[in-house]
């Protein structure tokens, strides 16, 4: 949420700024050091009586814009007495010729900045007696642009700031006629091209001091610039979930230990954080919402365990984690697991591997040993750690593997690959395999998110930032998420039979499993689920389309209305701009995002038909706010489904499509896809 009473005014010469302070973020801009905007030049030209002295001009270019000037004095009747050209460098140029006493000349300054002409003044009634010294100031408003932004904190992102640039105004020109391009971090390079003077979204990669430049530019050509810093304060994040489990492992009968300390680490009273717990995974919380950061549990059935915490702000703000136990017979064997971040670094940068959730099946501690390059050479003796780095020197896709060890001796291994090149540069929409799953690269860009056309929850339109990412080509099937159950002990859906999907069913994509389930097996492959932004410009790009392959709705491009599930990637038409499949109908996805209002949501009147009085443009027509306490905790779905959208119109198919999903619900028409960070 956007702190309240936050605005920040950047003009050519001043500021206004006031922000409130608040437990989840703080956005501080707490200087500012205008650019020099080229809008103002004066003028003094001295000009004595004498018959050896010289005319002097001193100018003050607030623009430091003017590239060349011209000087003239004439007599009434237009005789020139001098002309002389002059450079303004914030000093005195002597002119150096006699003038003698006149009851009246005429002042003329001309500038130009380059082959724009931006000043024309003149000073009619100087007049020069015997014996004294005049000075004629000529002060000149230019033809330049005035940049003027309206800079304020973005809800959609804790890294993120909406610039309004409707503001600036130019002496000479209409205001649709400028165009405006944004440097948002001052490194001297644009983040974009030029635009209309429209609002905008900037987003930044984390949290810190940043500058932002902006120009505007007019149709000759003229520019006006200015920068001003943007802090993002260390504490920006919504209240993220963190805790530890101890011990990892254990027989029959232990009691496990959960500690939220890092989740309450650095965050005051007054934001409100509480946690519950859910010690089996099942969707269904075992406590209720406490303010301690510990709790205690003691199992005494065998099996594999994925302890759920979720924790709430007092601005209702919430997020979840996950980490798994086992409760183990002697008798099990261990079983590996790996994760590798990033996917794709760079020549030299450090690689994480993470062997966590690996199980020793009861036997005593893991001990871990490594093999960066999966040249069958372990690279490091057995260690203790669960997590080791690496870097490397050269590019290639490697595969990095562990083994683990029990105590008794009993091994697994388990492997992961990372493509190492000297700058990453993949080709938008590129495939490529990550760990045997395909993936596509989706670039970094900026689109409308949202809609007015069909559903209140799409409104308003807002510009949104993305980072480049990773996503499936297609929805995560059975037999992806069939290795997730068999390496993990996680339950399988409840239509499964003995722990397997049916027969023939394996390409189909998994459903009825929870939104805690769908975050569990992206965590295990190294991964997550998308977020609402993501899933968007990844189905409809930037160019604003209505569906992945455009604006009309194309029966043989989706699959929906009263039809089965279907095997991924059966409608290869429907392929989104980046070529990911299925985006729209089979089976709906979900998002890691909450179902919440988009910024600007509250400006709208929301209206029962047949209010009284009610006429076209009141209100929005609608039958209630679909943002109630009951969606407070779902997740948002994506993309439409068979089943839902019986008709042929599609609505439910459509990319800007929102519906809410509850904690623990199950459904034969959701699934989901994983997504992956570059970095």
């Amino acid at each position: 949420m956007v702190p309240k009473g936050w605005s920040l005014t950047l003009a050519a010469a001043s500021l206004v700024a006031a922000f409130a302070m608040s437990c989840d973020r703080s956005l501080s801009p707490e200087s500012y050091e205008p650019g020099q905007a080229p809008w103002r030049l004066q003028v003094d030209a001295v000009l004595p009586q004498s018959d050896t002295g010289g005319a002097r001009v001193a100018a003050q270019d607030t623009g430091l814009s003017i590239t060349r000037a011209m000087v003239t004095v004439t007599e009434p009747d237009g005789t020139v007495i001098f002309a002389s050209p002059f450079m303004p460098r914030d000093d005195d140029w002597d002119i150096g010729i006699a003038i003698s006493p006149r009851p009246q000349v005429r002042v003329r300054v001309d500038a130009w900045h380059h082959d724009a002409l931006l000043y024309t003044g003149v000073d009619s009634s100087v007049a020069i007696p015997p014996d004294s010294v005049v000075t004629a100031r000529i002060v000149l408003e230019g033809r330049f642009p005035q940049l003027s932004l309206v800079v304020a904190p973005n809800a959609s992102d804790d890294y993120a700031i909406s610039v309004d640039p409707r503001a600036t105004h130019d002496p000479s020109a209409p205001t649709s006629s400028l165009k405006i391009r944004y440097d948002w971090q001052n490194d001297g390079v644009w983040d974009t091209g030029y635009m209309n003077l429209v609002p905008y979204i900037g987003v930044y990669p984390a949290g810190g001091a940043y500058t932002l430049r902006a120009e505007v530019r007019n149709p000759a050509g003229l520019v006006a610039r200015a920068t001003t810093p943007v802090t993002f304060g260390a504490a920006s994040k919504p209240p993220v979930a963190r805790f530890s489990m101890t011990p990892a492992e254990g027989a029959p009968g232990t009691t496990f230990l959960a500690d939220a300390a890092a989740t309450f680490a650095g965050l005051p009273e007054a934001c409100g954080i509480a946690v519950r717990w859910d010690w089996e995974g099942d969707g269904r919380w075992d406590t209720p919402w406490m303010d301690e950061p510990g709790a205690g549990v003691r199992l005494t059935e065998s099996g594999t365990y994925l302890v759920t915490m979720q924790v709430r702000d007092g601005a209702g703000r919430m997020d979840t984690a996950q980490e798994r136990i086992a409760v183990v017979s002697p008798d099990r064997k261990p079983v590996a697991s790996l994760a590798v971040t990033p996917f794709a670094p760079r020549r030299n940068d450090l690689v994480t591997a993470d062997a966590g959730h690996s199980s020793s099946g009861g036997d005593g501690a893991l001990v871990y040993r490594w093999d960066w390059d999966g040249d069958g050479v372990w690279d490091t003796d057995w260690l203790r750690d669960r997590t080791a780095t690496h870097a490397y020197q050269t590019a290639g896709t490697r595969t990095v593997r562990v083994s683990v060890m029990t105590a008794s001796g009993d091994t697994a291994v388990a492997a992961s690959q990372v493509m190492v090149a000297d700058r990453v540069q993949f080709g938008s929409g590129e495939a490529i395999t990550v760990d045997g799953v395909s993936m596509r690269y989706i670039p970094q860009g900026i689109f409308d998110m949202g809609s007015g056309a069909v559903s209140v929850d799409e409104l308003p339109v807002h510009r949104m930032g993305v980072a480049a990412f990773l996503m499936d080509t297609y929805e995560v099937t059975n037999a992806q998420y069939l290795r997730f159950v068999v390496s993990t002990g996680h339950a399988a859906p409840p239509h499964w039979i003995g722990g397997s999907y049916p027969a023939g069913q394996g390409a189909l994509p998994v459903v009825d499993v929870t939104w805690e389930d769908a975050a569990a097996y992206a965590a295990w492959r190294g991964a997550r689920l998308p977020s609402e932004a993501e899933w968007e410009y990844a189905t409809r790009g930037t160019d604003g389309r209505t569906y992945p392959w455009g604006n009309a709705m194309s029966p043989d491009r989706a699959n929906y209305g009263d039809n089965p599930v279907m095997a991924r990637g059966s409608f290869p038409a429907g392929a989104s701009p980046f070529g990911l499949q299925d985006m729209a109908g089979n089976v709906a996805e979900m998002t890691a995002d909450h179902y919440r209002p988009y910024p600007g949501f509250e400006k709208y009147t929301l209206v029962d038909p047949g209010t009284p009085g009610y006429t076209e443009g009141n209100g929005l027509l609608i039958s209630g706010n679909p943002f109630t306490a009951k969606t407070r905790d779902a997740h948002t779905i994506r993309g439409g489904s068979v089943g839902i959208d019986l008709g042929t119109n599609g609505i439910e198919l459509r990319a800007t499509n929102r519906d809410p999903f509850e904690p623990g619900a199950r459904s034969s028409y959701v699934g989901f896809r994983c997504a992956r960070d570059l970095d």
